[in-house]
């Protein structure tokens, strides 16, 4: 079963040619990486964030994984920006768009609910928190 999963991260984060490393943008000198996946169950779904993260060298990482129509919501920050930006604010930010409810650590944070139509907006939108976050 634990195969299974890794597969599915593997197929996740790169299926159809997809670099999703090559989505982060830069804000305020931070690395932010706000995506969305199909078919990784939450129990994978942290790992997969924690991997994204270290592969951009820090910075914060919110995957949204949609698999059986259940929205699973994880959130990373590197603990050296924790003091500006909170894992469990921008996850409460992004659930506001799409509603579900989830928390956590400054540094980590996962939920889950909500309506998967929003999430386009709700990720798209998180950049911007993230940006007035920082330049605080």
């Amino acid at each position: 079963m634990r195969q299974i999963d890794e597969l599915k991260q593997k197929l996740a984060a790169g299926g159809a040619g997809r670099d999703i490393i090559s989505e982060a943008k830069e804000i305020c000198g931070v690395k932010v990486l706000a995506t969305r996946v199909e078919g990784i169950k939450l129990s994978s779904l942290r790992d997969f964030v924690d991997h994204l993260r270290d592969k951009l060298g820090g910075g914060i990482v919110l995957v949204a994984a949609q698999e059986d129509g259940k929205l699973s919501t994880v959130c990373s920050v590197s603990k050296e920006i924790t003091k500006k930006v909170k894992a469990g604010d921008l996850l409460k930010a992004f659930f506001e768009h799409t509603g579900g409810r989830g928390g956590g650590r400054p540094d980590f944070a996962q939920g889950g609910g909500g309506d998967p139509e929003k999430v386009p907006e709700a990720l798209e939108d998180l950049y911007s928190v993230v940006e007035k976050a920082l330049s605080a």
